[in-house]
């Protein structure tokens, strides 16, 4: 906020008369959230994030135990102190505001599908994804891993996902998956795209992951038939093979 957020809302929206707005991060009370604005600079909505990762924004509670019952409390207050963020109570909502309407997701939320389908399927025409991975220093495994992922839920919801990171790629998804826009990693940027937000429901944003659990049940059922087939030959064979030798000591 400040001198440095006037001059670039000035530079984005100029003297331009269509409607804009920008969508940025932050923290307050404790929480990471949200906030979207429009070319005024004035907030119309803030939501905190929901979805942590563990190790990186909390301390699971077994790992926090071990740390206590070993004496390295000192680790925990400074981590507390320093990187804890509190968990939102609710997920984050889909923001309308006019002819558009957005769902985003911070950090990790780009590994959650559910989270995604749930925006589109409350009608979030175009996703967005808020990083920051100053932590794994440019990790070349991770910066692919949040590139893949992002792929995979524009492709899954068929919806235009922007994201925009620190430390990493800035890029904009097409639905088909492709990436049609990208920034170099690290460096302050602005990438941009035409895209053509859409409401369109496709069969995982009307059904989820049902799919896969359905899948997973029918494995898992076809496997327990076949372990006990299985097993039920194997006695068969045994009980015909001692019929045998009973047969012939008779």
């Amino acid at each position: 906020q400040g001198p440095e957020e006037d001059t670039i809302f000035k530079n984005l929206f100029a003297d331009r008369k269509a409607e804009g707005y920008v969508v940025a991060s932050g923290h307050k009370n404790g929480k990471t959230i949200t906030v979207y604005k429009n070319k005024e600079g004035q907030t119309l909505s803030e939501q905190a994030k929901y979805m942590l990762a563990p190790g990186g924004e909390y301390v699971p509670s077994v790992v926090s135990r071990i740390m206590e019952y070993t004496n390295n409390k000192g680790y925990l207050e400074n981590y507390t102190r320093i990187r804890k963020i509190i968990r939102s109570e609710k997920a984050e909502e889909v923001f309308f505001s006019g002819p558009i309407s957005i769902g985003t997701l911070l950090c990790s939320g780009i590994l959650s599908s559910n989270l995604y389908q749930r925006l589109a399927s409350n009608g979030a025409a175009l996703l967005i994804n808020q990083a920051s991975y100053g932590l794994f220093k440019r990790d070349a495994l991770t910066l692919h891993q949040s590139t893949a992922m992002a792929r995979v839920q524009a492709l899954a919801n068929s919806r235009y996902l922007v994201q925009s990171t620190s430390s990493g790629n800035s890029f904009i998804v097409d639905p088909a998956g492709s990436i049609i826009a990208e920034g170099p990693a690290g460096e302050t940027q602005f990438v941009h795209a035409l895209v053509r937000p859409t409401t369109k429901k496709v069969f995982f944003v009307v059904y989820g992951n049902w799919i896969i659990g359905v899948a997973l049940m029918t494995l898992l059922i076809r496997t327990l038939v076949f372990v006990i087939v299985q097993v039920r030959l194997f006695i068969q064979k045994r009980a015909d093979k001692k019929k045998e030798s009973l047969l012939l000591h008779t």
